[in-house]
């Protein structure tokens, strides 16, 4: 049982930050639909 709380860190983290991840990038897409609506997502200007 002394193992418990290391693995909940182990697997535990690499999905919360995988998540956290996710989530910003959803964020910023949004952000940046919002900010130029008009400008193609492909667009070289967006930066990608």
């Amino acid at each position: 049982m002394d193992a418990f709380p290391w693995g909940v860190v182990i697997i535990g983290g690499p999905i919360l930050l995988g998540a956290a991840l996710v989530w910003a990038k959803l964020r910023s897409a949004k952000a940046d639909r919002q900010a130029d609506p008009d400008t193609p997502a492909d667009d070289p200007s967006k930066g990608m």
